[in-house]
């Protein structure tokens, strides 16, 4: 009996040890963030570091398209997929469309495309720089630099940083019909390709700060000009 009681003592106390240790790792982890940011936004340029760090992680995700020096046709290397020139009003942007390529996708298990353009990236950047100028102000009053201010600060900055990585990867291309709709994702449409395929649009709901920005629209129906090679 008594050796039954010493086992549930044990099993009590090692689970007790457990909370603690992991409510311990927890507070260290916050700390030790808060810790870090509080040094980047302390530091000469403050939030103008914070956004260059989030905006250059970010860019990281796409990179540039090629575009034929002859045609204009874009190519999205790896997808054995092109679009036309893409133009603005009938003035060609070069180095405008930035995508990623990816055999397998996080939604399933086939190729996947994803396409944004420099000015939709560089149109969200800026709207996460304003929100750093708004918290900036709110925390560079006066006696007013203390945990729940920084914390503030912090928190208005990255609560648009989901939104910025949803239009890096505005539209999704691949040969899927079906998708998570908790994913985020929006059907917008399908096309036949002249490889006999069959390729789905979606949009990223994610990306949804630039309602007064016409270029999602624009470059959604841009990219249902793609076509196979």
């Amino acid at each position: 009996m008594k050796t039954l009681k010493t086992k549930h003592l044990n099993r009590k106390n090692f689970k007790r040890s457990l909370i603690v240790l992991l409510v311990l790792f927890v507070s260290g982890q916050l700390f030790f963030d808060y810790a870090a940011y509080s040094r980047i936004l302390q530091s000469d340029g403050g939030f103008t570091n914070l956004i260059h760090l989030i905006s250059s992680a970010n860019e990281a995700l796409t990179k540039l398209a090629p575009t034929d020096p002859k045609t204009g046709d874009v190519y999205l290397t790896g997808s054995k997929l092109y679009l036309p020139p893409y133009t603005n009003d009938g003035a060609v942007l070069g180095d405008s469309i930035r995508y990623n390529y990816a055999p397998k996708s996080d939604y399933n298990n086939g190729p996947e495309t994803t396409i944004t353009s420099s000015q939709i990236l560089n149109f969200s950047e800026n709207k996460l720089t304003e929100t750093a100028s708004i918290a900036e102000v709110s925390t560079s009053l006066p006696f007013q630099w203390n945990f729940s201010n920084s914390s503030k600060a912090l928190l208005a900055v990255f609560s648009y940083v989901p939104n910025l990585q949803a239009c890096s990867r505005l539209i999704h291309l691949n040969y899927s019909s079906s998708f998570d709709k908790s994913s985020g994702l929006v059907a917008e449409g399908s096309k036949k390709l002249a490889n006999g395929k069959t390729i789905y649009f979606y949009r990223e709901s994610g990306c949804n700060k630039l309602d007064q920005y016409p270029s999602i629209s624009k470059l959604m129906d841009y990219v249902k000009q793609v076509q196979s090679y």
